[in-house]
């Protein structure tokens, strides 16, 4: 099992951390990998960087962070729901994935940090912005491996 922790304010809804696991296990399974761990490929995936110390410095927790994401990638749900109470005992908290929603606070740190413009949104035939800032995101995600 590997477990990756997020800043949260920078994670553009849960469909950015699925499509960051699911292009870190494609890199595995590929053998096309740029890390040691899943974890650490989902934060380089989650990030759009390719250097594991741009990608901590981007999504990862720092002693600031109000809201964290966590991805657990494993192969048996049994083990990933007791990861999950274990570490909502210790945090002393329950899951909330409303923190992975888009707020407009939110959305201006993403725009800053992904470097999405006016523009490019522009381009985006979505129903919402929200809707717009997270498909640009998983797209930079995706093209990570492109770039590797």
């Amino acid at each position: 099992m590997n477990i990756q922790f997020f800043d949260a304010d920078l994670i553009a809804t849960r469909e950015h951390l699925y499509f960051a696991v699911l292009n870190a296990l494609q890199a595995f399974k590929n053998k096309t990998n740029h890390s040691k761990s899943p974890a650490m490929e989902t934060l380089l995936y989650a990030s759009a960087q390719r250097q594991i110390q741009k990608a901590i410095e981007c999504c990862g927790i720092k002693p600031k962070t109000k809201n964290m994401a966590v991805a657990i990638i494993g192969d048996d749900p049994g083990h990933i729901r007791k990861a999950v109470e274990a570490m909502s005992e210790y945090l002393g908290g329950k899951p909330d994935e409303t923190v992975l929603d888009l707020s407009k606070s939110k959305e201006i740190r993403i725009r800053k940090t992904f470097e999405i413009t006016i523009e490019e949104l522009k381009t985006q035939k979505k129903e919402s912005k929200e809707k717009a800032i997270a498909s640009l995101v998983i797209e930079r995600v995706s093209l990570l491996s492109t770039q590797f």
